[in-house]
């Protein structure tokens, strides 16, 4: 089997060998990727086979609206009440939202102005000091607000040059998993361009005077960011709905949740049993002939063949790994959100993916690979977002859609009223952050709502 192993040295940095780059990027794969994947693998590698003989056909199912979950569960309107929300929601109006949610206390102007700051391309357009000057306060303040921006998603938004967006997209990777020579070609801001991109002979060279290292080192580095990184972090921002003229969008649940016997929630991962592998019986034979033997192969045939063993037992490897990595991963999120299941949003409890990442002893970009764009198919058939586990303003947003269902229509709840219930039940809520929920339910106002 090919081993890697992390190599330090005096001027070093840890270096990451190809596997494990290879079982992040499985892990990061949602349920129809991962089936291309293993399609592709087991084309492409004869020593590698399906345990069962052929696939069944898979069992597509829509694609839910991210934001509809408010209204799925008990809505006496019984009707999908975030389907119709505004197609304006842009990348500026989803960072303000997550600042809020994540920085309660802090001073919203600031925050608001550097996120309208933010080109399309994801880069400040204004400097520090400009920003401090229009709202007259320190730069100490501003620059402490734009490390919180810093920490949002996409990563990389805000910075000020190409070098910053990448260093801020590189915290995302566990130290140890980066290539050896990434943050030293990331600083090395002048020579990386498009082309450093695209790995060309002139920039290798350039690269290898200024950084004093290798050409191999160089070229795994320049491949690993133009793999995991983007120089326009923005471009990755995608609204969390489909809009209405936009072809529904059809997945395959990476997770199924099922209550058992004793009401203990049970996890499931469809894929470890539908794409199970295995090695190839005459290949695997000949593997163990060749090592029984104990000799230097000269026929390239034989060498071939034995390459082909070795990387479909990785990949096999990797393809475990990924599934107990997952089930891992959703058996915290279970534990803490049991009620949520059963129960519904009112139930929901506020969980960040750090606290799942500290549980499971997993650094917390491996549990975002793991949620990322997947799905879970709960209980009662329903298909969620993994992500909606950590929706903490799903509570409130419920109980608002609930409180219009049942209001009196000839005078309904104004804003106020609403903050005033809400409040009544535990959620301490600012009156503008009730009105915007209220409009990302798709809501009109209480003028809006009243009958003739």
């Amino acid at each position: 089997m090919l081993r890697m192993e992390a190599i330090v040295g005096a001027n070093a940095s840890p270096a990451v060998l190809p596997q494990v780059v290879a079982q992040s990027a499985l892990l990061e794969l949602p349920a129809l990727e991962l089936e291309e994947k293993v399609k592709e693998e087991l084309e492409e590698n004869p020593a590698l086979e399906l345990k069962n003989e052929t696939l069944p056909p898979i069992d597509y199912m829509p694609a839910p609206n991210m934001s509809r979950a408010a209204g799925s569960w008990n809505d006496p309107g019984g009707s999908d009440v975030w389907g119709n929300l505004a197609d304006t929601y842009t990348l500026h109006d989803d960072l303000k939202q997550q600042f809020r949610a994540q920085n309660p206390r802090e001073d919203y102007r600031i925050a608001e102005l550097l996120i309208e700051a933010i080109d399309t391309d994801g880069y400040l357009a204004l400097t520090v000091e400009e920003v401090a000057e229009t709202l007259s306060v320190a730069c100490e303040e501003v620059e402490e607000i734009l490390e919180a921006i810093h920490e949002l998603s996409p990563r990389g938004l805000g910075a000020r040059s190409l070098g910053e967006c990448l260093q801020l997209q590189l915290q995302s990777f566990e130290h140890t998993n980066l290539p050896e020579g990434v943050e030293a070609v990331i600083e090395a801001m002048p020579y990386l361009s498009e082309k450093s991109f695209r790995g060309g002979a002139n920039c290798i060279s350039e690269l290898k005077v200024t950084t004093r290292l290798p050409a191999s080192s160089l070229k795994r580095a320049l491949e690993f960011i133009r793999t995991h990184l983007s120089p326009y972090p923005a471009r990755a921002f995608h609204e969390p709905w489909a809009g209405a003229d936009q072809k529904t969008e059809y997945v395959y649940p990476d997770v199924v949740l099922s209550v058992g016997r004793d009401d203990d929630i049970l996890i499931s991962i469809p894929q470890s049993e539908r794409l199970a592998l295995r090695i190839n019986g005459a290949y695997q034979r000949l593997d163990n002939r060749i090592r029984a033997a104990g000799v230097r192969m000269r026929d390239e045939n034989l060498k071939e063949a034995r390459r082909q063993v070795r990387e479909a037992r990785q990949f096999i490897e990797n393809l475990t790994r990924r599934h107990r990595t997952t089930h891992k991963v959703m058996s915290a999120i279970v534990e803490r959100q049991s009620e949520f299941i059963l129960s519904g949003p009112a139930h929901l409890l506020p969980l960040s993916k750090k606290e799942i990442a500290e549980s499971v002893a997993m650094h917390e970009a491996t549990v975002c690979r793991a949620t990322k764009g997947k799905y879970v198919l709960m209980p009662d058939g329903r298909l969620e977002a993994i992500d909606i586990f950590f929706d903490d303003a799903l509570p409130a947003k419920n109980l608002i859609q609930r409180l219009i269902n049942s209001e009196n229509k000839v005078k309904p709840l104004s804003d106020r009223c609403i903050q005033d219930e809400l409040c009544q039940r535990g959620f301490d809520l600012a009156r503008r952050t009730v009105t915007k929920y209220r409009l990302q339910l798709d809501i009109p106002s209480a003028s809006g709502r009243r009958a003739a």
